[in-house]
């Protein structure tokens, strides 16, 4: 599996830090911009977070959803293959071919309706 497969895509990346958070991962995509002969990157920077990393950041419990689960569900029809992320007492579930990318989903909706920090 390719290191990009196993980080948060381009597109996903941008959101969370758009969305404010911290910029602290292991791993970056740069993009758009040249690197000058000092080093110093001049385009957009965003950290490229990792399953574990998102699994750090996501509440493990949130009131009236239950608690956080992740599961790759495997031939049962058109599941065949995802990882989905939800809570046991919601109807909030948000897959992805990569489980790092359904773990930033949860992350964002999350964030966007203001239910966690």
């Amino acid at each position: 599996m390719k290191l990009k497969d196993q980080v948060t895509s381009l597109e996903l990346s941008k959101k969370l830090k758009e969305l404010g958070v911290k910029q602290d991962g292991y791993f970056d995509w740069l993009n758009g911009g040249t690197v000058a002969e000092s080093g110093v990157y001049s385009g957009e920077i965003c950290s490229a977070f990792t399953v574990a990393e998102l699994g750090e950041m996501l509440p493990k419990f949130l009131p009236n959803m239950g608690e956080l689960y992740g599961q790759h569900i495997n031939n049962e029809g058109e599941y065949d293959g995802v990882w989905e992320i939800g809570f046991t007492e919601s109807q909030i579930g948000l897959s992805d071919e990569y489980e790092a990318n359904a773990r930033a989903k949860m992350l964002i909706y999350l964030l966007e309706n203001k239910l966690t920090k």
